[in-house]
C-alpha cells in the first residue's frame, strides 16, 4: 500500500528517538465522500497510508510493500479532527505508529522499519 498524502503539517519534530506531525484533517478530503453519507468518517486504510508516511519519513526512505502488525482503529478520525501521528521506534526493528487526538487513540500499528 502506498503511503497516502499527508495534510498539510502544523508542526514536526523529528528526532533520533522519534517523529511526531500535528496536522488538521481537512473537511473536503475526498475520502470522506460516501464514507459514509450524512456521518463522514476517514476510512482506515487512509490512516494507515499516514502512519506508512510517518515511517517513511522518520526512516528517510520508502518502505515499499509490508505487512503492518497489531493494527487496531479505536476510534473515528472524523472532518475536522486536529490529530497527532507518532512514529517511535521499537524492538527488533519495528516502527510503533499511532494517531491520537483529544478524543483519544484512533490507530496503532506495528510497521517493519529493517530492509529484507
Amino acid at each position: 500500500m502506498p503511503a497516502s498524502p499527508v495534510p498539510p503539517l502544523a508542526s514536526e519534530v523529528l528526532t533520533a528517538e522519534g517523529l511526531t506531525w500535528t496536522f488538521e484533517v481537512p473537511t473536503d478530503l475526498p475520502f470522506f465522500e460516501g464514507h459514509f453519507p450524512g456521518h463522514p468518517i476517514l476510512p482506515g486504510v487512509v490512516a494507515l497510508g499516514w502512519l506508512l508516511a510517518g515511517a517513511e519519513r522518520f526512516l528517510g526512505r520508502p518502505l515499499g510493500a509490508v505487512a503492518l502488525l497489531n493494527v487496531k482503529f479505536h476510534v473515528v478520525i472524523l472532518p475536522g479532527a486536529r490529530v497527532e501521528l507518532s512514529v517511535v521506534p521499537k524492538s527488533g526493528g519495528r516502527l510503533l505508529g499511532t494517531l491520537r487526538s483529544e478524543a483519544g487513540v484512533h490507530a496503532s500499528a506495528l510497521i517493519p522499519g529493517q530492509e529484507g
